[in-house]
């Protein structure tokens, strides 16, 4: 520039050697700046976020705060940028996990999973027919095809035209494909933190995705990735990441139901109308801000035609708000009973996979699926109540006899779920006592008192709630696993200082236990479920028919110390709660009555009588069991019982 000035004639002043520097500079910079980019394109996850960010800025183009975003050519356009840049995103974690590679897994993930939950928040306001969804050929049934379809067809000799169908989920199986592929290179790099890390972030997206009301695409997402995690399981149960990389599968269901179940709260009759009296029908954006589930948002698109013909043919729109509501209400009811259906199928697989690890013996971590199983179905059975409420509400929606209103059978789905947990607790009855017989391993998680205590708990509510086939199916492992914990606690507790020796009191307790249990079983069978005592009197009748002397006085010693222990401890509460059920239960049937009122009631049982013949139980069922079997045994003879049992 200089040069050319002097040549013209002009000599060169301060301000442009300041310019030629300044752009000498700038120059210089550009070179650091493409030398830099040059680098990124040697590392994979720096060329993911590229192509992220990219595919982001297509969703976006394509919801309504995009630019043009009604119009065709654009919607479509987007679709082959972003389906490029996924399948680039592909060929990348293919190249970078082909080979040893230092690429975090996490680092190639992240992008992916950023663009899915973009895609949860903007797809529900993405309309049905945009061509952002791709096409693909839906062909038609020759005998309920239309009459011009069919003619035409005839005349020509040719095959019906097929529909071009909305491909709804399309970008989900590209992403799906890149979590596959990514999920399977951490596991196969056996990096325990890595794994956990990479499910727990599968677990929040599935959250989000669910919360959004995209529950098929996020079942999808857990078909896709299930057998990775499984394969991984399977092939080496020896493996020291596989008990954290279980329980993080297990909690993807877990995460579903919780996000979506978060609707359950959020939805109301109110919010309804609110939203319906926001939507301007003029304004196409106004109608996708609803954030409905997509059935829903495909109404709001079918009343949107019905009100542009009312306003051209009667000039304005006649059809009152209270019935668009009643529609969408109706919509929304029906797509929340299906997605309740969808996810008591997924639920199952708790069930499924405990009995599979049973069999390929891997029996802590069949425990560790039956209990996140357990809590599955807890949540679940909590979530339905939310639920049915939520049904209650919309009803005030139903207004007229020509729409039809969804009916969910809550208690069916109540049903599935006890029957999912009844399965649940038959597979741990299976396996409680072979984990029993493992060593507990320093910060490993107590599978077996988990079992234990869940099992104790299940057979007193199997004989409160009449459950003769469960009682008979999970109290015989029970009845084993009582003697397996007393020997576990007494190595593992060590003596306190003072009088009280915690390891022998705590010893005690699943002696106690079964007491309890076994004299409840004789309370209910005097109640009518005369099944329950031959169940528990089949068990220690074989239990006695070898060194009967030697075990009666040991069960007749533990109780006698127990009672002169001055404490409580854990198990005590529990046994506790256990008598305050059985005295509401026969407080309900009349059997028992208030301090100070007469009975409403008296059975036909003399121990009935006795028990109820006071406003409280003040007879223990470990006494009554004493009473009634273990001191009346041949071999019982010349045992000093305590009063109590007298």
């Amino acid at each position: 520039m200089i040069l050319v000035m002097q040549t013209l004639g002009y000599p060169p002043s301060i301000l442009n050697l300041a310019m030629v520097s300044v752009l000498g500079a700038l120059a210089i910079f550009s070179f650091v700046v493409m030398g830099l980019k040059m680098i990124d394109f040697l590392d994979p996850s720096q060329l993911t976020r590229y192509l992220a960010n990219e595919t982001i800025e297509s969703i976006k183009s394509v919801s309504p705060s995009g630019f043009m975003w009604k119009n065709n050519v654009i919607q479509s356009l987007h679709q082959r940028v972003a389906e490029r840049a996924l399948s680039t995103y592909q060929n990348i974690i293919k190249l970078a996990t082909s080979r040893e590679s230092q690429v975090s897994g996490i680092d190639l993930a992240a992008p992916a999973l950023a663009v899915l939950r973009v895609y949860a928040d903007a797809k529900p306001r993405i309309p049905t027919e945009s061509y952002w969804f791709k096409r693909s050929y839906g062909h038609q049934d020759w005998l309920t095809a239309d009459f011009t379809r069919l003619d035409l067809a005839l005349r020509t000799s040719t095959s019906l035209l097929p529909d071009l169908i909305p491909n709804l989920s399309w970008f989900e199986k590209y992403l799906g494909e890149i979590f596959v592929m990514i999920l399977r290179a951490v596991i196969n790099k056996q990096h325990s933190q890595e794994i956990i890390e990479l499910s727990e972030w599968i677990n929040q997206s599935l959250t989000i995705m669910a919360e959004d009301f995209e529950l098929t695409e996020a079942v999808y997402l857990l078909h896709i990735l299930s057998p990775v995690v499984r394969g991984a399981i399977y092939a080496n149960s020896k493996d020291y990441s596989h008990p954290g990389l279980l329980d993080a599968w297990m909690r993807w269901p877990i995460s579903i139901l919780l996000g979506f179940s978060r609707n359950f709260l959020t939805i109301t009759s109110e919010s309804i109308h609110q939203q319906m009296n926001n939507i301007a029908w003029d304004k196409l954006e106004t109608l996708y801000a609803t954030k409905m589930p997509r059935d829903a948002v495909k109404k709001l698109e079918y009343l949107l035609k019905t009100i542009q013909f009312e306003q051209a043919v009667e000039g304005q729109i006649i059809t009152p708000l209270w019935y668009w509501e009643e529609i969408i209400g109706s919509s929304l009811l029906l797509s929340i009973s299906e997605s309740i259906e969808a996810l008591i199928e997924i639920f199952k697989m708790f069930p499924t996979e405990a009995a599979s690890l049973i069999e390929d013996k891997q029996y802590e971590l069949a425990a560790a699926a039956i209990q996140r199983g357990l809590e599955a179905c807890e949540k679940f059975e909590y979530h339905l109540g939310n639920g049915s409420q939520l049904a209650e509400s919309l009803a005030d929606l139903h207004r007229t006899a020509d729409i039809p209103w969804p009916k969910p059978d809550w208690s069916k789905f109540k049903g599935e779920i006890d029957a999912c947990r009844g399965n649940l607790a038959s597979s741990l009855a299976r396996v409680v006592n072979n984990i029993g017989l493992l060593p507990q391993l320093e910060g490993q998680p107590d599978y077996f008192g988990q079992a234990y205590t869940f099992l104790a708990e299940q057979s007193y509510t199997a004989m409160l709630t009449g459950n003769h086939k469960l009682f008979e199916q999970i109290f015989p492992s029970f009845f084993q696993s009582c003697f397996i914990a007393r020997q576990r606690v007494m190595k593992r507790t060590k003596p306190m200082a003072g009088s009280m020796d915690a390891a022998l009191v705590l010893s005690t307790e699943p002696i106690l236990d079964l007491l309890e249990l076994s004299g409840y079983a004789i309370l209910f069978s005097e109640l009518g479920d005369k099944e329950l005592w031959h169940i528990t009197n089949k068990l220690w009748d074989s239990f006695l028919s070898r060194a009967a002397d030697s075990k009666i006085r040991l069960i007749s010693a533990i109780a006698e110390y127990r009672d002169g222990v001055f404490g409580v401890t854990p198990r005590d509460f529990v046994r506790t709660k256990w008598q305050q059920t059985f005295e509401q239960k026969l407080r309900e049937s009349g059997l028992l009555s208030e301090y100070g009122e007469p009975l409403k009631k008296v059975h036909k049982s003399a121990i009935i009588k006795i028990i109820t013949r006071t406003g409280h139980l003040f007879d223990r069922p470990r006494d009554i069991f004493q009473a009634l079997y273990l001191s009346r045994k041949s071999k019982a003879r010349g045992i000093k019982w305590r009063r109590s049992v007298q």
